[in-house]
């Protein structure tokens, strides 16, 4: 039992700081990873909030998991999928707020956190 709450609290830290550094990279405007810059492709072409919209792509990529290998679909695919595009939204939207017209002296430290903070959220991720 110990173990499981361990493996499942180290995959929704991992999840948030992921999270996190994905709407610091959309801040940083410097690029980001293909999947994203597929997300935020359908996100200006379709008029919902980014955190729902990807509720709903990645809840139709789970249904072509679920129909070839239920074995990789576990708590944490569950917790990606639920949490990590409203965080992202969020971290997105306050960075924003707190810098509105940010500079490239702003940007290129956002990007360099966000890489940081990527590496760290993954191998905790992964190590859970």
């Amino acid at each position: 039992m110990y173990m499981r709450l361990k493996r499942i609290l180290m995959s929704l830290t991992g999840v948030i700081i992921t999270a996190i550094s994905v709407g610091t990279f959309k801040f940083a405007a410097l690029g980001v990873d293909p999947f994203q810059t597929f997300m935020t492709g359908m996100d200006a072409l379709i008029p919902i909030g980014f955190g729902t919209l990807y509720v709903i792509i990645n809840a139709v990529l789970l249904l072509f998991a679920l129909a070839f290998d239920r074995h990789y679909i576990g708590i944490s695919t569950l917790i990606n999928l639920f949490l990590l595009g409203y965080v992202v939204q969020f971290s997105y939207d306050t960075l924003l707020t707190i810098f509105p017209n940010a500079s490239m002296m702003v940007r290129i430290p956002s990007f360099i956190f966000g890489f940081v903070a990527l590496c760290f959220g993954c191998s905790v991720y992964i190590t859970a």
